[in-house]
């Protein structure tokens, strides 16, 4: 096995899941361009979540990715005679359009998908992001469209205070 590995631990270091990142290709600035997440439910890696495909694109002077492609797959068999066969779970775009001096993503569309040629438009998220003078998220306003543009709603979230890691500890949200 090879990669990077990353397990995300709940309560009780009890594991969430473990993921193996492998970064296939690069531009020439040693950016990222392909890279293929496995995500496991155990430690040992033997049952699988999902398989992500993802493609970064349209990177600026200073390394920051303007658009992410996702495509997600699930594991339709994990017997170990015919191997694994995947289904498609879904495909996301994330385009950052704006970021701050610290590289922060300030205005960001995220598009859902139900199919892997995105033809078939689910929903779009836009987000508006502040951000304080250490560089954390200060607040986030998030509008949520249909596949017809349609406003569904929207979410402000105010990021209250922070442990001395920079992990959120108070956040308020507003539907």
């Amino acid at each position: 096995k090879h990669g990077v590995f990353l397990a995300e631990l709940g309560r009780g270091d009890e594991v969430i899941d473990v993921q193996n990142i492998r970064n296939i290709t690069f531009n020439n600035r040693g950016n990222v361009v392909t890279q293929e997440v496995d995500s496991y439910n155990d430690e040992e890696m033997t049952e699988l979540l999902d398989v992500k495909r993802i493609w970064n694109e349209d990177y600026d002077i200073a390394g920051n990715v303007g658009k992410i492609t996702v495509l997600r797959y699930g594991p339709l068999s994990q017997d170990a005679e015919t191997g694994f066969g995947y289904e498609f779970l879904g495909a996301k775009v994330i385009e950052t359009k704006e970021v701050d001096l610290m590289g922060n993503a300030k205005l960001q569309t995220i598009k859902e998908y139900s199919d892997a040629a995105r033809n078939e438009l689910l929903s779009t998220q836009e987000l508006n992001n502040s951000y304080d003078s250490l560089g954390r998220l200060a607040h986030s306003q998030i509008k949520s469209y249909d596949p017809t543009g349609e406003l569904e709603g929207t979410q402000n979230i105010d990021y209250v205070s922070y442990d001395r890691m920079g992990n959120v500890i108070t956040q308020t949200i507003e539907d």
